[in-house]
């Protein structure tokens, strides 16, 4: 098991890594003081801060940066907060510039070489991975119904490029052929750590053991690729309750902000 400063930086760096970046986003900064990028879409959910690290001067020129670099690129985006963050009051600095809190996070991890995986049974539920563009359809469909036209038919455009070779690995489930559910996940630069993204379930389709299938089926897929242990950043009110009865271990608290206005 990695230790747990090293569970930390992969936590708040998603496992994102120069060799595997998704194809949509457009400029990836990784410095001592800021992990950060910017993306092709202008969904939020898209471009992010992730940790920053400044000193305890010039706090708020900073944040002032960082806003001007996202409106330099005209994007909206989300910035978490996570334990390696500095100043500690980075929070109020950024509260007083108009941020506010969008939800709070855990982040959790699961040794697989130890531990056991749990097995669900669902009669009529196929697990898929994404290798098609019209699974790449069923997928944004589910994971974004928000997001707006231009977007989805960019990040459709965008991943169907060489498909087979990403390392974001995008997962359906499908009920009696019918579409109700995904999950993605992506593997760290040693390929020894997954970091396991949202998983989503058509609300329709809830209460029927999807959910805990989806963990499942990536669990198991990530024995196989010989990861050694998953990471991922979970909502402390739906899903870090239940990921911690599959044995996942509390690392840390992540608080995720976005300004209110972004133009």
């Amino acid at each position: 098991m990695y230790n747990s400063q090293e569970i930390l930086l992969a936590l708040e760096s998603t496992a994102l890594h120069v060799n595997n970046l998704p194809p949509e986003i457009e400029e990836f900064i990784n410095t001592n003081e800021r992990f950060m990028w910017v993306s092709m879409l202008d969904d939020p959910e898209y471009n992010w801060v992730t940790r920053v690290q400044f000193n305890n001067q010039n706090v708020e020129q900073k944040v002032d940066e960082i806003v001007d670099y996202y409106r330099s690129k005209k994007k909206s985006f989300n910035w978490s907060i996570g334990p390696n963050s500095s100043p500690l009051f980075l929070g109020e600095v950024m509260e007083k510039k108009g941020f506010h809190v969008i939800n709070e996070y855990e982040g959790l991890a699961f040794d697989l070489q130890t531990s056991n995986i749990k097995t669900q049974s669902t009669d009529h539920l196929k697990m898929k991975r994404v290798q098609t563009t019209q699974e790449l359809k069923d997928f944004i469909n589910i994971r974004h119904a928000g997001m707006n036209e231009k977007d989805q038919n960019l990040w459709i455009s965008l991943r169907s490029k060489g498909l087979e070779k990403q390392q974001d690995m995008l997962v359906i489930a499908y009920l009696d052929q019918t579409p109700v559910g995904t999950a993605s996940f992506r593997l760290s630069a040693d390929r020894k750590i997954v970091y396991f993204a949202d998983a989503v379930v058509l609300p329709q389709y809830r209460q029927r053991g999807i959910y805990k299938h989806l963990i499942e089926y990536r669990m198991r897929l990530s024995r196989q690729l010989k990861c050694h242990v998953v990471i991922t950043i979970a909502n402390v009110n739906t899903s870090s309750p239940i990921l911690k009865k599959w044995g996942f271990k509390s690392y840390c608290l992540m608080t995720d902000y976005r300004l209110l206005d972004q133009t």
